[in-house]
C-alpha cells in the first residue's frame, strides 16, 4: 500500500474520533468514554491492518499479472507438430491457471494464413502476438500485419537486427547447446569402447530452419573437438517429421552400408529410424540413437533401451514464458523480471539431457 494512502486513512480515523470525543463524554461520563473510545480505536486499527493486508495481496497479485484487457493471440505455424503441440499445452494451462484470455489460431503451414490471422488480431481486441512462424523469412511481413501489436515469437526467430527490446521479442532455447549435450554424449560413449572414427547417420530438420542449422553444426563440431573423426554416410533433411524420416531411412537401408550412431535434430524423426530398424529386424543394442525435445515417446523408448538420449527442450517452459512476455508487453512493462530474460529481447529456456540414468525424471 502506498505510504500516502496509509497517512490518508489514519488522519481520518483521528479526526473521526476526535468529533466523537465531546458527544461521548456528555453521554457517557469520563470512565465510559474511554472504555467506548478504547473499542472503537481497536475495531479500526483491526480493520486498517484487514485493509493493508488485503491492499498487499492485492499489489502482489498485479504484479507481472495479467489484467482483464489482456487478450493473446498465439499463432501456431502448424497442429500437427508433437513439440509443438506440448507448447501449446503449457502456454494454454499456465493461461488458464492464471485467468489469461488466450485464443490459439493453426497457420496449416500457410503463409498467407498465418499472416491473415495476424493482420486481423488489433480489429478483435489483442493486446499482443505470440507468433511460431512459419518461414523466418517472412518476420517483416507479420511486424506489418500487427500493425504496432507487440510479437513474441517463439521457437522459431527472426533475424537478430529485426527484435526490438520489449516490441519484438523471442522465446527459445539456444539450439547450439542441443548439438553440443548430443556430442558430448556420442563422445563419451564411443571412448568407452576405444573408438575414435565412426560411421553416423544424421537426420536434419527443415532445410534453412536456424534450429536444424545450429543444432547440426553444434553436434558435427562437437565431435569434432572430441576427437571422434565421423564420417557422415547418411545426411539429409526429413522436415522434423517421423514418417518422412522412417520412409527416407528405408530407402537408405536398401544400400546396406554400415553405420555406428544415429544422430536426428528432434525425437519424432529419431523414432521414425527406430521403426524403420524394427520393421527390417535391425538390433540397436549397439547403435546408440540421440534425438533432442526430450518428448514422452522418446523418454519412454530411452526407459526401454531403445533410444539412448534426448535433449529436453522444455516446450512448456517455452510456452510459460510466451505467456508471462505476452502479458508483460500488453501492459507496456520491461521482459526484464522474467526468469532467463536476456537484453529485453531474449527469453533462453535451458535445455537438459536425458539419458537412461535419469529419465524416470521426465517420464509423465
Amino acid at each position: 500500500m502506498p505510504l500516502q494512502i496509509t497517512v490518508k486513512m489514519w488522519l481520518r480515523i483521528l479526526i473521526s474520533l476526535k468529533k466523537q470525543q465531546n458527544s461521548l463524554v456528555n453521554k457517557f461520563g469520563c470512565l465510559n468514554y474511554r472504555r467506548c473510545i478504547m473499542k472503537r480505536i481497536v475495531t479500526y486499527i483491526l480493520a486498517m491492518l484487514l485493509c493493508i493486508v488485503g491492499l498487499a495481496g492485492c499489489s502482489t497479485a498485479s504484479n507481472g499479472s495479467a489484467s482483464a484487457s489482456d487478450k493473446i493471440l498465439f499463432c501456431l505455424s502448424s497442429s500437427s507438430d508433437v513439440f509443438l503441440g506440448t507448447l501449446v499445452n503449457g502456454a494454454q494451462e499456465y493461461a488458464n491457471t492464471n485467468q489469461i484470455e488466450l485464443t490459439v489460431e493453426d497457420g496449416q503451414s500457410s503463409i498467407e494464413t498465418q499472416v491473415s490471422q495476424i493482420k486481423n488480431a488489433k480489429a478483435q481486441g489483442y493486446t499482443a502476438i505470440i507468433c511460431n512462424m512459419i518461414d523466418t523469412d517472412t518476420a517483416l511481413q507479420i511486424m506489418a500485419a500487427a500493425d504496432g501489436l507487440p510479437i513474441v515469437f517463439i521457437n522459431r526467430s527472426p533475424k537478430e537486427k529485426l527484435l526490438k527490446e520489449n516490441q519484438y521479442i523471442y522465446v527459445g532455447s539456444d539450439e547450439s547447446i542441443s548439438g553440443a549435450l548430443q556430442a558430448e554424449y556420442l563422445a563419451n560413449y564411443f571412448k568407452e569402447k576405444g573408438l575414435t572414427s565412426v560411421n553416423a547417420v544424421l537426420m536434419e530438420g527443415e532445410k534453412g530452419h536456424p534450429g536444424a542449422t545450429s543444432r547440426t553444426e553444434a553436434v558435427k563440431a562437437g565431435l569434432k573437438e572430441a576427437g571422434i573423426d565421423v564420417t557422415y554416410v547418411f545426411d539429409d533433411t526429413a522436415d522434423w517429421s517421423q514418417d518422412k524420416a522412417k520412409s527416407m531411412f528405408q530407402t537408405f537401408l536398401k544400400t546396406k552400408c554400415d553405420f555406428d550412431c544415429i544422430i536426428s535434430n528432434n525425437d519424432t524423426m529419431a523414432l521414425g529410424v527406430i521403426e524403420a530398424c524394427k520393421e527390417k529386424g535391425i538390433d540397436l543394442t549397439d547403435i546408440p540413437v540421440v534425438g533432442i525435445d526430450g518428448i514422452q515417446d522418446a523418454c519412454i523408448a530411452i526407459q526401454n533401451k531403445i533410444m539412448n538420449f534426448t535433449v529436453l527442450q522444455s516446450a512448456t517452459g517455452q510456452g510459460k514464458a510466451a505467456i508471462e512476455a505476452a502479458v508483460a508487453l500488453s501492459n507496456d512493462k520491461s521482459i526484464e523480471n522474467i526468469e532467463y530474460a536476456s537484453e529485453n529481447k531474449y527469453i533462453w529456456v535451458p535445455f537438459e539431457g536425458i539419458s537412461l540414468d535419469n529419465v524416470s525424471s521426465y517420464l509423465n
